[in-house]
């Protein structure tokens, strides 16, 4: 799992599959974080999704999720203000599927 600590926040990367049944983030086995999310990938839809549900997760104004890469990209870098990388993988072990 990538996770960046910064002063204000942290910037993760996530691995994003369109069009799936239902929105979900998942850890797999290698410790990577995977988006699995119902809209599919036109016109950012897909990313404005993923910002939604990890604001939801971690519990963040949208606001403070941020899409720093990776735009038409499977992979993502997403910047989330106000969270402490201990936080993050505290709420990612509490919130997520595992597969």
């Amino acid at each position: 799992m990538s996770i960046k600590e910064l002063p204000d926040g942290v910037v993760i990367t996530v691995k994003v599959q369109p069009r799936s049944s239902r929105n979900r983030i998942v850890k797999d086995t290698s410790d990577s974080i995977k988006a699995y999310l119902n809209a599919p990938p036109v016109d950012g839809a897909a990313n404005h999704a993923c910002l939604a549900l990890l604001s939801e997760l971690l519990r963040v104004p949208k606001s403070n999720v941020l899409l720093v890469s990776g735009y038409k990209s499977r992979t993502k870098a997403i910047k989330i203000l106000g969270v402490s990388a201990k936080q993050f993988l505290a709420s990612i072990e509490v919130n997520v599927d595992k597969n």
